[in-house]
């Protein structure tokens, strides 16, 4: 039970590395502005919830808790919704990744053909849409998470000059 957890959890960060790379280095335009979604903003963080509620509680909970067992695949090979909140990765990525993750899904990453549930948003929700999203995510974390999360952002927007 415990190599499969390790494993898991090896292969879930496999996969988001191997995502960060590939948006990255990917040619679209987006990719190339930095921006930060504003979770100070309760205007944008009010919106986000609502569309959050709609578009996004249903995989990874009203709480941002996630699917149980999120760090084992399941046995089609998929892996579960992972949690928005605190104990999941989300807050581990600038905000321009979580932005190409739900506008774009995760079906197309350039790695071993795991299924992946997470759908493509891009003709759901527009590009403001899904930073209101990320912007209510954020303000739920703990300030300390908010803070290593904005270092992200700070390290990824100096990379992005380089």
């Amino acid at each position: 039970m415990l190599k499969k957890t390790i494993l898991g959890f090896i292969t879930i960060a496999a996969i988001t590395i191997a995502a960060m790379i590939y948006y990255i280095n990917s040619n679209d335009d987006k990719n190339k502005k930095f921006f930060i979604a504003d979770y100070q903003n309760h205007k944008l963080t009010n919106q986000g919830k609502k569309l959050y509620r709609t578009n996004c509680a249903s995989c990874h909970g009203v709480k941002l808790q996630g699917q149980e067992n999120w760090k084992e695949m399941l046995p089609n090979g998929a892996i579960p919704a992972p949690p928005h909140d605190e104990t999941g990765h989300s807050w581990h990525h600038a905000d321009i990744i979580l932005f190409n993750i739900t506008k774009y899904g995760g079906q197309e990453l350039p790695i071993n053909k795991i299924p992946r549930a997470m759908p493509a948003f891009e003709n759901i929700l527009d590009d403001d849409e899904i930073i209101a999203i990320i912007a209510y995510i954020k303000s739920r974390w703990p300030a300390v998470i908010q803070q290593r999360q904005t270092g992200i952002n700070q390290r990824y927007k100096m990379q992005m000059k380089q």
